[in-house]
């Protein structure tokens, strides 16, 4: 996954899903930790607190971004991340996401 954004953007929300190794989706109903890590074009790393978009069984879990989030132009690095009861960690794959200036 790879989009743009402008400096500054807010309001349009960072929609994650999770899947399990084989392709299917991972029920998120009992997770006890949702995040978005975020990694800044000069490595200033950040962790996120996210939401369920539903009751968890469609796994997606999103983060909407205020407008001073997107606070850097250039490349920023994106990985959702839950944990489970039972001690399962998951990460997803990390994506880029490119912060334009505005014209």
């Amino acid at each position: 996954m790879s989009t743009s954004v402008r400096l500054g953007e807010a309001g349009s929300p960072i929609v994650l899903i999770a899947r399990k190794r084989d392709g299917s989706l991972e029920n998120l109903a009992t997770a006890t930790k949702l995040e978005l890590r975020v990694v800044s074009p000069t490595a200033v790393r950040s962790v996120k607190s996210c939401s369920l978009v539903t009751d968890g069984s469609d796994a997606q879990f999103s983060y909407t971004p205020d407008a001073a989030f997107w606070n850097e132009l250039g490349e920023w690095t994106l990985q959702g991340y839950f944990e489970k009861p039972g001690g399962k960690v998951q990460p997803l794959a990390p994506f880029k996401v490119q912060v334009l200036p505005n014209i």
